[in-house]
């Protein structure tokens, strides 16, 4: 018999996705036949796997340490042989924002994925992972049960801060914050013209899953969300501006489709841009000018990633000022 106090790291979580972690290579059916047979009980009760786990609660699985064993390792060999490449990674250092525990917040240089699109890809959380097994913020243990990966995700084309969680805690944490909006992001962008400054500037956006770009409208229209976004000028001159943008809903390409829709695209926005106006920009790095520049949570902590240099080159030869950022 083996008993298992939970943790913070394993709360919050089913009992069910708890045994799957526990014996990947197992099955379900395998699970719920042991639940009924009380050869795994929760807190010394027959469980059904719907439990939420809490941190103090007792696993008691009635299984020979052979069989524990056994079962803990089967489908790992992979797992392990990623860990191990993942020491022997050596991928840039990413830029580290915070770190703690749980999560780390990061800030994503522009032209890098947040996740892979293919397996030859290398993204920003293949970068994090080669930095958290050596300095052992993740073991081949913990790595086993939690696959540690970004939070939230940025366009490729845009800089900033990410968030990486390393536990399941700190994945939950995140999520929970992401899905209830209770965390404040803002973004700078660098615009064509000047936008009326507005707390809460409100349009509805459908999206096109085949040409992945969006549509915004001032009204509701079929399959459209309602979208909200604050608008502070912080800076402009005769045909541009710096603005402070603060996405209070989260939906695809908001940002750069709203400010198009109010008549002050981003410069170099591929996709929502003007391509007219920004070919008489002179400028060597061409991608679109928005970054995620802060991040306050709802215990007041606030980070903070610094104005990428193509930005703030810009922003000199636009004789925009940068110094109150």
């Amino acid at each position: 018999m083996k008993e298992i106090i939970i943790d913070g790291n394993s709360e919050k979580q089913t009992l069910l996705k708890y045994l799957r972690r526990l014996f990947p290579g197992s099955t379900d059916g395998f699970f719920f036949k042991m639940m009924r047979k009380k050869n795994i009980v929760l807190n010394g009760k027959k469980a059904t796997g719907k439990e939420i786990l809490k941190s103090g609660d007792t696993v008691k699985v009635f299984f020979s340490d052979e069989t524990f064993e056994k079962l803990s390792s089967e489908g790992t060999d992979e797992t392990k042989g990623v860990f191990q490449a993942l020491l022997k990674a050596s991928y840039p250092k990413p830029e580290i924002v915070y770190e703690c525990p749980d999560f780390l917040a990061v800030n994503k240089a522009p032209g890098l994925l947040s996740q892979k699109a293919e397996g030859k890809d290398i993204s920003i959380n293949e970068m994090l992972l080669s930095y958290a097994a050596p300095k052992g913020l993740i073991t081949e243990e913990s790595y086993a049960r939690f696959h540690p990966s970004v939070s939230n995700r940025l366009d490729r084309n845009t800089s900033g801060l990410l968030f990486f969680a390393l536990t399941l805690k700190g994945q939950q944490f995140l999520t929970e914050m992401l899905k209830t909006r209770s965390l404040k992001k803002y973004y700078l962008a660098l615009v064509h013209g000047r936008p009326a400054e507005t707390p809460d500037a409100k349009a509805f956006l459908r999206k096109d899953e085949k040409t992945n770009t969006v549509t915004v409208r001032d009204r509701d229209f079929e399959g459209a969300r309602e979208i909200h976004t604050g608008i502070e000028v912080l800076s402009s001159s005769t045909e541009f501006s710096l603005l402070k943008v603060h996405l209070i809903t989260g939906a695809p390409h908001q940002i750069r489709a709203h400010l198009k829709f109010l008549g002050c695209p981003i410069i170099f926005d591929s996709k929502y841009g003007d391509a007219e106006k920004d070919r008489k920009i002179f400028f060597e790095n061409k991608r679109q000018m928005l970054h995620s520049y802060e991040t306050v949570l709802p215990d007041g902590r606030a980070f903070k990633a610094p104005v990428p240099a193509d930005m703030a080159g810009l922003c000199r030869q636009f004789g925009i000022d940068t110094s109150s950022i």
